[in-house]
């Protein structure tokens, strides 16, 4: 049986996969002013896969100043509406 260190670092990147073309084209872009974005979109079949990527994506993300939200169905509209104006590269789940 994996180790849970291994099994959490094969997760990481099969994560990162979903965001990494991303974060490169986010880095080859010029940078946005306010009310610009967002630059990229990646979407998720489910919410837990959303919000797992989401927590990669903030990691990796971090380094180059690249913010981030999730959205999907079954909670409170406002805030994530709110947070939309606020993130360049975002998450959604359908």
């Amino acid at each position: 049986m994996w180790a849970d260190t291994e099994l959490k670092f094969i997760l990481t990147w099969l994560y990162l996969q979903y965001i990494l073309p991303a974060i490169v084209h986010i880095n080859n872009q010029e940078r946005l002013t306010r009310g610009e974005g967002p630059i990229a979109l990646v979407l998720a079949p489910t919410r837990e896969l959303a919000q797992q990527i989401q927590s990669v994506a903030q990691v990796f993300g971090s380094s180059s100043y690249i913010r981030n939200t999730c959205i999907f169905g079954g909670a409170p509209k406002g805030p994530q509406v709110k947070s939309l104006f606020n993130y360049l590269l975002f998450h959604r789940c359908s």
